[in-house]
């Protein structure tokens, strides 16, 4: 504050032209008038001076959309005719120095509660990404857990055979599975895919969930003849004898129907965000 004084002063000491000049404000006319007179009293530094903190006070107290409509519109005319009434150029000057100290000061409270904003957001994204990073790896370690359970479930055996009769071909799915592994499973969701190797694309290819009647219990085979439903890709499926069927175990449920298993439950997307913030934390 006290180099704020001091620049006061020297800004009194500045101004070299008639010191009585003062602003009228008692109306539009007289305040227009007695500015021009107050700058036409000034050297040209000072006049420059005199505009800049004039400029100053009327932006603090108007709206910028205002500001060349000063002289003309009585909404502006209001807010700063009693601020300058009667003022010399020396007070012009000093009541602008002080609202620009206290705007610098504004600024630069602005400035860190921005800074501080942007910290906490910053902080507040940090914790929610750990703590998201922290989730994809239990799921990760889970998920890799589900796989070695699903591949204890065996296919020993799988083949789409073509039934004949007089009337139509009926398509079965024939099914040997073994579960090895702990769970009793009331039932399985498969992924089944019909096609040759030397082929590109398949003949067909389907989920179907099956659910097995009292389960298949722990180190238990069953054998499955299955007919597609009618809106199976495998029912009316026509393809070479030589094509090879396919079954994949894609979710399991246990013995309250619950999904115990999904092959699925860690895909793609979760993998590339794990990776992402594992590099962004350096974990």
């Amino acid at each position: 504050m006290k180099k704020f004084y001091i620049s006061i002063i020297m800004s009194s000491l500045l101004l070299t032209g008639c010191f009585e000049q003062k602003i009228d404000t008692t109306s539009k006319e007289t305040m227009t008038k007695s500015i021009s007179n107050v700058k036409e009293s000034l050297s040209n530094e000072d006049r420059e001076i005199f505009e800049r903190y004039l400029t100053i006070i009327l932006l603090d107290n108007i709206e910028a959309k205002d500001f060349f409509s000063l002289l003309s519109t009585d909404r502006s005319y209001d807010k700063v005719k009693n601020i300058i009434n009667n003022k010399t150029a020396i007070e012009v000057i000093n009541i602008g120095k002080i609202i620009e100290i206290k705007n610098k000061e504004i600024a630069i409270k602005r400035k860190i509660e921005l800074e501080l904003a942007e910290k906490k957001l910053e902080e507040d994204l940090k914790t929610k990404e750990l703590s998201i990073l922290q989730k994809l790896e239990s799921d990760k370690e889970i998920f890799n857990k589900s796989l070695v359970d699903i591949n204890n479930i065996k296919i020993l055996y799988s083949d789409l055979d073509t039934v004949k009769d007089s009337f139509l071909d009926t398509k079965i799915m024939r099914l040997v599975i073994k579960n090895e592994t702990k769970h009793t499973i009331s039932g399985i969701y498969f992924s089944g895919i019909l096609k040759n190797d030397e082929r590109k694309i398949p003949w067909a290819e389907d989920n179907f969930l099956y659910n097995f009647p009292g389960g298949l219990e722990p180190g238990e085979t069953i054998r499955l003849n299955l007919e597609p439903n009618m809106l199976s890709k495998f029912y009316s499926v026509k393809s070479p004898n030589d094509a090879t069927f396919t079954v994949n175990v894609l979710e399991v449920y246990g013995p309250n129907k619950e999904k115990i298993l999904d092959i699925n439950s860690f895909n793609k997307e979760k993998e590339e965000l794990l990776t992402k913030l594992k590099n962004k934390y350096n974990k």
